[in-house]
């Protein structure tokens, strides 16, 4: 009896499992038969409570832009997804072009809102995260200084001097059959540039020995860190308690503020002294430009403020124009018959060379207005690899966009200049080949509408260094063209990472061997 009773007992525990499982089974069903009712569906993903679209962008986040992509279409020009709680905050991304020429041109409407709660400690209160009179006052004086012969010329020979560096640096490499880590050499040449031309600051980072610079090391992980901020529901607390993504940001937002701060007391003396005695300060750079203009008490930049442009600076001069480089260089180890047409332009206009101090001396204005097909390679691998995937404004007041989607004051729009790039609709049935002819007629260059090519903006918010960045690109490009010829490293993986701009994952490995 005792053994019976006990086979009992199992059985009737054995049953309650069962029914507790049975009810479990229940409930859930039920509780996702209820939220497929209320989940919002529309022409983009599903959107849940709470969650938003958390859950699919988080497990998509290392394509995000081709997940982007799988949205669109010549019938889905634009669709919303939302943030997860705490920030709740409506989105709605589009490719349609006359979207975005309407967020562009109304920029009293989409401006930058709360993205300065999120990214404030990182870009601060400069020309990139400031709306109304602040953000008019930054560009009035950027865009005049931008403007300026002498700036340009010295921006010319910073670039020549910086890309003879980096093509040493490269011959080097080939001399001893090594390949390289493209990215990274970019990346520093790129440093040492606009530390010269923004702030008079050499940093040395593409000298032969390639020494190791903590600020821009921790430069490279506050950006990525910040961006994790932007999905990361609880980053406020994790900031509170210096803990995991917040307490790294922390550290590396230190050395960069350090660097930058020491740059301005360094420069205010340097200013200080000309003046004592009684000369005037003669440095080109756009850095002193600020710190010297005193049209009115208004206008004087505080050393926070200055900090702020020296980091705008650095994010817009710096890995923007890296990572164009290396995709570009990439296009060329897989198109190496459009590589041969650049260097034969290049031979056209300026002649064969032998030595890069000769070539480089020859890369003026002028001559590269003369290489049309090289405007039209570079663009092409702008288009199918902006640096910028995705650019976000927010609404600051109710609106309707073309097309008759209604936006809430707080709610953001993005135009994804990734997905643009490759939207039939908008290039054609072959919008996914590199063709740089598509840019050209009868061999000369042919512009198109910044609303469809967004990848320095359009309108009043067109990126005051487009000129400067396409001086930079043409000059390193032209030069290293001419003298190597690239080719991937076999097995090396191709993948970009999420960040505020498109680098590879992993860099772009390369070997080298000489044009001629």
């Amino acid at each position: 009896m005792a053994v019976d009773g006990g086979l009992l007992s199992n059985d009737g525990r054995l049953e309650a499992w069962a029914t507790i499982v049975i009810a479990l089974v229940v409930i859930s069903s039920s509780i996702w038969l209820w939220l497929q009712t209320v989940v919002s569906k529309g022409p983009g993903p599903s959107i849940w409570p709470i969650l938003g679209t958390a859950v699919e962008m988080k497990r998509n986040y290392r394509r995000l832009n081709d997940w982007f992509l799988s949205y669109f279409s010549e019938d889905v020009k634009s669709w919303k997804y939302r943030l997860p709680f705490p920030f709740s905050q409506t989105v709605v991304a589009t490719v349609d072009p006359v979207v975005v020429e309407y967020i562009l041109t109304n920029y009293h409407i989409y401006g930058k809102g709360n993205l300065r709660m999120r990214l404030g400690d990182f870009l601060g209160s400069g020309i990139f995260l400031s709306d109304g009179d602040a953000w008019r006052r930054h560009r009035k004086i950027a865009s005049s200084e931008f403007s300026t012969r002498k700036l340009r010329e010295h921006s010319n020979t910073v670039f020549r001097e910086d890309a003879v560096r980096l093509a040493k640096v490269l011959n080097s490499a080939m001399a001893a059959n090594e390949p390289v880590e493209f990215q990274n050499l970019v990346l520093r040449m790129t440093l040492d540039s606009i530390c010269k031309v923004a702030f008079g600051v050499e940093l040395g980072c593409i000298s032969p020995s390639l020494p190791d610079v903590p600020f821009a090391m921790a430069f490279d992980e506050a950006q990525w860190l910040i961006t994790r901020r932007l999905v990361n529901p609880f980053f406020k607390i994790e900031r509170a308690l210096d803990i995991r993504s917040e307490g790294r940001f922390r550290k590396a937002i230190t050395v960069v503020n350090g660097f930058a701060y020491d740059v301005i007391r360094k420069r205010r003396v340097e200013i200080e002294d000309a003046h004592n005695a009684g000369k005037e300060f003669e440095k080109e750079d756009l850095l002193s430009k600020f710190m010297g203009h005193h049209s009115g008490a208004e206008d004087r930049y505080s050393d926070k403020e200055l900090r702020d442009v020296i980091v705008d600076f650095l994010l817009a001069g710096r890995d923007t124009t890296a990572v164009t480089m290396t995709w570009f260089t990439y296009e060329m180890c897989l198109h190496p018959e459009i590589a041969d047409k650049i260097y034969q332009e290049g031979v056209e206009v300026v002649g064969e060379h032998t030595k890069f101090e000769t070539m480089a001396e020859l890369l003026t204005h002028e001559n590269l207005g003369k290489m049309q097909y090289l405007q039209a390679v570079l663009s092409e691998s702008l288009r199918l690899h902006p640096p910028v995937p995705k650019t976000t404004k927010e609404v600051l007041a109710d609106d309707v966009l073309p097309g008759g989607i209604a936006v809430k004051k707080g709610d953001a729009v993005q135009y994804i200049t990734y997905s643009m790039s490759r939207m039939p609709f908008i290039w054609g049935s072959d919008a996914l080949e590199m063709k740089p002819e598509r840019w050209l007629k009868n061999g000369v260059y042919q512009s198109v509408s910044t609303f469809q090519f967004s990848v320095f903006q359009g309108g009043p918010r067109i990126c005051l260094g487009r000129d400067s960045a396409y001086l930079q690109l043409k000059v390193t490009l032209a030069l290293l063209t001419h003298f190597f010829i690239f080719r991937l490293v076999p097995g090396h993986e191709i993948e970009y990472d999420s960040t505020f701009v498109m680098p590879m994952k992993n860099g772009l490995k390369v070997t080298l061997s000489p044009r001629h």
